[in-house]
């Protein structure tokens, strides 16, 4: 998949192509309440821990445009972190990963633009393929637990 990233820098990330072990994390919009004050941050408080698990890259994708990637990391005040956000915008590969807000129970009749939006998930990728993936079963609750997580990538990397 072909996406850009906040700085509007052009790159690959084909999940089939990732060497090592890679976080890959899905983010349905910017700006988003959950999104903004309990995903990211979450995952942003524990870049150390993830990389010290195993993880060789974390890669934030929002269904957003680039330019409001872009804004939204400028505004919450995240340039400095050490991962990669990037737009899945008009892309839409990563839907096949993890699927739509759509496909939540109960938000069967989404329109369109809220349906089409990524879910929240958590991809550890190594080598090339998908080792572990956990979905939040709804867009608007944070139900991850950090300390599984790391665990979970910890394992992949040593396996």
């Amino acid at each position: 998949m072909a996406v850009f990233t906040h700085i509007n820098d052009y790159i690959q990330i084909d999940t089939t192509k990732l060497d090592g072990v890679n976080l890959i994390v899905t983010l349905p919009a910017a700006f988003s309440d959950t999104c903004t004050k309990e995903c990211v941050p979450s995952i942003l408080s524990n870049v150390q821990r993830i990389k010290e698990a195993g993880a060789k890259r974390i890669i934030l994708v929002c269904s957003d445009q680039p330019f409001a990637v872009a804004e939204w990391v400028r505004y919450s005040d995240w340039s400095n972190a050490d991962v990669t956000f990037a737009s899945d915008f008009g892309c839409f590969q990563m839907r096949e990963i993890v699927g739509r807000t759509g496909e939540e129970e109960g938000k069967k009749n989404l329109p369109r633009a809220l349906g089409d939006l990524l879910r929240r998930a958590y991809v550890v990728v190594k080598d090339g393929k998908i080792m572990g993936k956990y979905v939040e079963p709804d867009a608007l609750d944070f139900t991850l637990n950090v300390t599984e997580l790391i665990a979970g990538i910890r394992a992949v990397a040593m396996a």
